[in-house]
């Protein structure tokens, strides 16, 4: 598969055929009989399908009740699956990335700047909808769990689950498992969504949190250094691992875009994008269409390469197999300094993504160190799609 959400929509028709999920054509409208039909026959149409499924969900005036029963993770779910709607709406013109190797291994684990959040926050705003797709294995977080993807939108839905009361008003309160589930409606907040993979188990959890909260919820996740059987563990007071991962995460997200941006504006670089056949093209629906699959991704994804010339050093790959990203029984990867948008050429009018040592930068005591820090979690709870 090229990315992992062609992997998540890898077998979605197969599924929702033999759920048998409401074929009559007297409990559905024609046109919702003849799209479901289609999602039966195409995992690019069972993908479309579920995401509007589940955002229908999120926005019905009676999610207390369309909730009751739900589990946190299949909750969960659906505001994932909802987050992915954007991609197979017309008017929507989400940004999807896949990084490189030595992009990761250049950007990872490094703090940004706030004139580069600044800047691409921008670049978010302007499409609403972000996706980043990370090379299999190369950012190891322990040797048998690693970052997949990360997708980000802003004003999205989302539930946030707290163990306690916190201001504001919220449309919605469902409790599961001692945990005080808030619904949330858009609002101008910035939604980070983590995938991992565990390759023990070939499972994939996700994490979801607002930029620059505490508030999380996750799938498929028992101890990601998160007890989400414990409501009154918070990152905040038990949890600062996590926190500190989640950190990482957002920089990582924050300096792809940048990257990307200030390389393709001012460095002439032309980024290819991945194979890729529409959704609705008529060769995944045929007999071929497990092939097509694995050649051809569903959205348009820019393979974002290159980073040697950012002033890190990339290690080798012979010390444990991957980018140079350490794992645990390993050396950890001190950072110190931090990327920033740097001004250059004649008029300072160009702007390029740099790497700025601690020497460069006042004394080594004045700059914040920035480490790349390892989940110690032994156990991740298997799932399905």
């Amino acid at each position: 598969m090229q990315t992992y959400l062609d992997y998540y929509a890898h077998g979605l028709s197969a599924k929702i055929a033999g759920a048998k999920l409401k074929l009559a054509k007297k409990e559905c409208s024609e046109s919702d009989f003849e799209f479901l039909k289609k999602a039966c026959q195409s995992d690019g149409y069972a993908l479309h399908f579920i995401a509007q499924v589940a955002h229908k969900l999120l926005t019905s005036p009676d999610l207390a009740n369309e909730f009751r029963g739900l589990t946190e993770e299949m909750i969960e779910t659906n505001y994932f699956q909802a987050r992915l709607l954007p991609f197979f709406n017309q008017c929507s013109k989400p940004l999807a990335l896949q990084l490189s190797r030595e992009t990761v291994a250049a950007l990872a684990a490094a703090d940004a700047s706030q004139d580069i959040r600044d800047h691409s926050f921008g670049i978010l705003e302007d499409h609403k909808c972000a996706y980043v797709d990370i090379p299999h294995k190369d950012y190891r977080l322990r040797d048998n769990l690693s970052l997949r993807a990360i997708m980000v939108d802003i004003g999205g839905l989302r539930m946030e689950t707290t163990a306690g009361k916190i201001p504001g008003t919220y449309d919605t309160v469902v409790n599961d498992r001692g945990f005080v589930m808030r619904h949330r409606r858009p609002d101008d907040k910035v939604v980070f969504t983590a995938i991992f993979r565990d390759h023990r188990n070939n499972s994939y959890p996700r994490l979801s949190w607002v930029e620059g909260s505490d508030f999380f919820m996750g799938r498929g996740i028992k101890q990601l250094g998160i007890a989400l059987s414990a409501p009154e563990v918070m990152l905040t007071n038990a949890d600062m691992l996590t926190k500190h991962i989640m950190t990482d995460i957002e920089s990582l997200f924050w300096l792809s875009l940048a990257f990307m941006d200030t390389e393709e504006e001012y460095g002439g670089v032309q980024y290819q994008q991945l194979p890729h056949l529409a959704y609705d093209h008529v060769r995944r629906q045929g007999r071929k269409a497990g092939q097509v699959a694995k050649k051809f991704s569903l959205f348009r994804v820019k393979k974002i390469t290159g980073g040697r010339d950012l002033g890190r050093e990339i290690e080798n790959n012979g010390e444990c197999g991957t980018s140079g990203l350490p794992v645990i029984g390993r050396r950890r990867h001190e950072v110190r300094g931090h990327f920033r948008l740097q001004r250059y050429g004649k008029g300072h009018k160009l702007t390029r993504l740099r790497w700025i040592n601690a020497f460069e930068r006042g004394t080594v005591e004045d700059l914040p160190l920035h480490d790349l820090h390892i989940v110690t979690a032994t156990e991740i709870q298997p799932f399905g799609q």
